[in-house]
């Protein structure tokens, strides 16, 4: 048996006798969720059907991983899929994360339901640490800028640095854009990729409340992908909104490639790629190939939309360059929001 496989099968017939209390998020999830209560078999199943049929993959993953940090998170991350929150506790569940949760609105919290958009109410925020006000809610300012998703900062730092010019996969409510030029500087830059109209509604307003960061950031209107002037369709589900090639009735997006934008744009540089795609990583990968070979940029890759991310992720990147370095994090205290960071020797 590999060295990954009994670890994990050793590792779950510990926690499946754990029984863990106070291990919902009801602000990510309904209160009433049935599966707050009821332990969902066919899921557990369905997930430990899937790791033990991809387990040489997952084992490569794991050993790719750089540190022990890493490999044990990644381990958590598979035990949360088949046991869920009922028998396995996240990392970051602890006693801060809640306390945390709530000073947000007690420090920060300007006006209650500023803006109202697309089923989305948005609250403003004042953040004095990054001088960024901001349209969004409680978790999202948590995770963003007290958690500070996309930056590592443990063995080694991976983070937009001042003067770095930044790809941000997936802009959203632009608060990681302005986070991003918060941390590049005057002589940095960000280039924002979002496409759902509503969310870019959001982004614009948000872009308007920081005039100060306003000129670092360019807002690009395109879906990140494999392929360039590809049409796709999509059905707006806010933050959640992923591209369907074809099959699904909605909205058109056009696709670009990273590779194709940094030469259209002639850009010197690259210094930092972040990507939160809703699943589209791995492609948008394929299409920043030769970004990554001449640049070697940081990268900070969201890693939980499919069930083969945590190892299909990082396989590419080292298929695209051997020599970078995986760190895994994670921001929940449910599965979402894993992020693999990757930094070159």
């Amino acid at each position: 048996m590999s060295a990954f496989l009994d670890r994990f099968l050793n590792e779950f017939f510990v926690n499946i006798h754990n029984v863990e209390k106070e291990n919902w998020d009801s602000v990510r999830f309904a209160a009433d969720d049935q599966r707050k209560h009821l332990f969902a078999v066919d899921r557990a199943v369905h997930w430990m059907k899937a790791i033990i049929l991809d387990y040489k993959q997952f084992e490569q993953a794991y050993h790719l991983m750089e540190d022990e940090a890493s490999r044990n998170l990644m381990l958590k991350i598979l035990q949360f899929d088949v046991l869920d929150h009922h028998h396995v506790r996240m990392p970051l569940n602890d006693a801060n994360y809640w306390p945390g949760f709530k000073a947000v609105d007690q420090k920060y919290l300007v006006e209650k339901n500023a803006l109202h958009n697309n089923d989305w109410d948005f609250d403003l925020y004042n953040l004095p640490e990054q001088n960024i006000r901001i349209l969004s809610n409680t978790l999202g300012v948590y995770i963003m800028f007290m958690l500070k998703q996309y930056y590592y900062r443990k063995s080694v730092i991976i983070q937009p640095e001042p003067g770095d010019i930044c790809i941000d996969g997936g802009g959203c409510w632009g608060d990681a854009a302005l986070h991003f030029a918060s941390s590049v500087g005057e002589r940095g830059h960000v280039h924002s990729f979002e496409f759902v109209d509503s969310n870019l509604f959001v982004f614009n307003k948000n872009l308007e409340l920081n005039p100060h960061l306003k000129e670092r950031i360019t807002g690009v209107k395109h879906a990140l992908l494999d392929k360039s002037g590809v049409e796709l369709n999509f059905i707006d589900k806010g933050p959640s909104t992923s591209v369907d090639s074809g099959q699904a009735k909605g909205n058109p997006a056009k696709t670009i490639t990273i590779d194709d934008y940094v030469n259209i744009n002639k850009l010197p540089k690259i210094d930092y790629i972040k990507m939160d795609i809703e699943g589209a990583e791995v492609q948008a990968l394929a299409g920043a190939q030769a970004t990554i070979k001449q640049f070697k940029p940081k990268l900070a890759i969201c890693a939980y939309h499919k069930a083969n991310d945590l190892f299909m992720i990082p396989q590419t990147i080292k298929s695209i360059l051997p020599g970078y370095r995986f760190y895994l994090d994670h921001y929940s205290i449910h599965r979402e929001e894993t992020v693999l960071y990757a930094i070159h020797d």
